[in-house]
């Protein structure tokens, strides 16, 4: 699901998410949520259409009070191919973290690595990132000698955008401390 972070926000308050290519009161709501802190990522109740404008504005309210819409933020233009994430390394045996950079803001995010069950490699990590560098928590421990690699995906029209799996960041997990 596609989202969008939105900051500045009280807890508990109605969220509206207007794309629009004019004003806020002529958007089309792409998003309406309860906040549950100052920063949300608001999940979008439908994709984001060049149609129906090239800016995204918010709003909040709460007890009966709505704030001023938020100034506009342009659509970032998704290229027609993502860069491909890179995994920072070194990578050791069992390390929790995993740093990933060449992050398109806004993609899903998703570490692998290989393993000895079928299919032979399961998903580590996965979340949506807003920044361009990112340090991932991965579930199991990274092991040694395992292949370790990352893909990022991103929503463009109804479609999701993967770059091809031999541009995948990859490195191989090594033994000992640094």
């Amino acid at each position: 699901m596609q989202s969008v972070r939105v900051t500045g926000l009280r807890y508990n308050a109605a969220v509206q998410i207007v794309q629009t290519a004019q004003s806020f009161e002529m958007g089309s709501t792409v998003a309406d949520a309860e906040a549950w802190g100052e920063t949300c990522d608001i999940p979008l109740v439908e994709p984001l259409d060049p149609v129906r404008g090239s800016v995204l504005m918010a709003s909040q309210t709460l007890c009966g009070h709505t704030s001023r819409p938020s100034a506009p933020e342009s659509i970032g233009a998704l290229h027609a191919a993502l860069p491909a994430p890179q995994i920072a390394g070194p990578l050791f045996e069992c390390a929790r973290m995993v740093r990933v950079t060449d992050i398109h803001p806004g993609a899903r995010v998703e570490i692998y690595m290989t393993c000895d069950q079928p299919p032979r490699v399961r998903m580590i990590a996965g979340r949506y990132v807003f920044e361009a560098v990112a340090d991932l928590l991965v579930a199991p421990a990274l092991a040694l000698n395992r292949k370790v690699f990352v893909r990022q995906l991103a929503l463009h029209q109804g479609l999701w955008q993967v770059p091809a799996r031999d541009r995948c960041g990859t490195r191989r997990a090594g033994g000992g401390l640094p």
